[in-house]
């Protein structure tokens, strides 16, 4: 009976042994997959501001926009509504120069901003708010230089 008990204890502390072994494997390959999107991320919202970064208005210059750069982030600011906005490339087509942006504190709004020409852009508001329309009409900016 001592054999017995002797060995099932053996086997329990061996698969104990092998699961907290294998666990912060798991967790560190979490991390580093994690950190690859990360990474992803900041190349993208680099890469947008290499194109958008700076002042852009209507022609009517009702309306401006500013795109710029906060700790590897995007930050759209509406002067007109007083108000700025963290985000991040959520997705872009580079074949059409179009970018989605997605905000960082909301998953229920999205930008579309598509390079029309190297001084305008076609600026649009959407969101992704299930069983809520809400497509603002795309507006035209340009480059304030």
């Amino acid at each position: 009976m001592n054999s017995y008990k002797g060995k099932l204890l053996f086997l329990l502390s061996l698969f104990f042994i092998s699961f907290i072994i294998c666990f912060p494997v798991r967790e560190l390959n979490n991390v580093m997959q994690k950190n690859n999107i990360s990474d992803q991320q900041i190349t993208d919202n680099q890469a947008f501001l290499n194109t958008f970064s700076g002042e852009w208005k209507t022609a009517d210059a009702a309306n401006k926009l500013t795109f710029s750069e906060h700790k590897q982030i995007i930050t759209i600011s509406f002067p007109t509504e007083n108000r700025k906005v963290n985000a991040s490339v959520s997705s872009q087509q580079p074949a059409r120069k179009r970018w989605l942006l997605s905000p960082m504190n909301s998953e229920e709004t999205q930008y579309s901003v598509i390079l029309l020409s190297d001084d305008e852009l076609s600026f649009q508001m959407s969101t992704t708010k299930p069983n809520a329309e809400g497509t603002s009409k795309p507006e035209h900016f340009y480059s304030i230089k």
